[in-house]
């Protein structure tokens, strides 16, 4: 009350920036290893898949350098929205990998009011081409992840309604702007950004770069990984991690 928006948003850097600094320099590394993934592209000599992937691994980019100015500002739900942006194109760029066919048809494209692919289906067949082990138990896994971050895209009343308003005497005020309180809804939009990072990543370097460039990356993308396992394993400590939406994720049977 009677603080202004950009004070507010500079109180919360402050006060977020010890719980988050470890998050925030992992979305860095993964930002700074895509842009020395990329480079100038002989435009007319490079495959399609070429060019599509190394377009969507710069969309990426940007978008993990949104995540890291939401997160250092407290805007937690919106953190989320991104990140599931950050699955989207993450996705899209493994399922691609190096195949023409499927470059071209993303290329082709010209439906606005349908997606290009289905991603549920996607995540499945990217796994595959990275020999990721059990690839279906680990996409319908990955894919959970994604409806938990489209809660937050959504405005789905099971997030949205513990989010907004704060006690206030006997009753309660809207509360706009920084919430920087949400560390664990933090932690959790990078964390999950962090790893669609790493998949496209990993897809693109080994669809597209030689030898010696896809080695010199894997190493410090798996270092970024590890750092990341490192963060999870602190996260359940912290918290517990539970879900409590879990029977609410089960479809709904008709009555006949």
């Amino acid at each position: 009350m009677g603080e202004s928006l950009e004070d507010a948003e500079k109180k919360a850097a402050h006060l977020l920036l010890p719980e988050l600094k470890d998050h925030l320099e992992l979305i860095r590394g993964f930002m700074n290893l895509i842009g020395e993934s990329g480079g100038v592209l002989p435009i007319n000599e490079c495959a399609q898949s070429v060019k599509v992937t190394s377009q969507l691994l710069i969309r990426l980019a940007n978008d993990l350098r949104c995540v890291h100015l939401l997160a250092e500002r407290g805007y937690h739900l919106q953190a989320w929205t991104i990140a599931s942006s950050v699955y989207e194109v993450g996705i899209t760029v493994a399922y691609i990998g190096k195949d023409e066919e499927r470059a071209q048809k993303w290329i082709d494209h010209d439906k606005p009011d349908q997606p290009f692919l289905n991603l549920r289906t996607a995540t499945i067949e990217a796994f595959k081409a990275l020999g990721i082990s059990d690839p279906e138990n680990q996409a319908e896994s990955d894919y959970r992840v994604y409806q938990w971050l489209c809660m937050g895209k959504h405005a789905n009343p099971l997030l949205q309604k513990e989010y907004g308003l704060i006690r206030w005497g006997q009753g309660a005020r809207l509360q706009n702007g920084p919430e920087e309180t949400a560390v664990d809804s933090l932690w959790y939009a990078m964390d999950h950004a962090a790893r669609y990072a790493y998949v496209a990543l990993a897809a693109f370097a080994m669809s597209h770069l030689p030898i010696e460039q896809h080695n010199r990356i894997a190493e410090r993308a798996n270092a970024l990984a590890a750092k990341r396992e490192q963060l999870r394993i602190t996260a359940r400590q912290r918290w517990s991690g539970q879900d409590p939406f879990q029977e609410k994720w089960r479809p709904q049977r008709k009555a006949h």
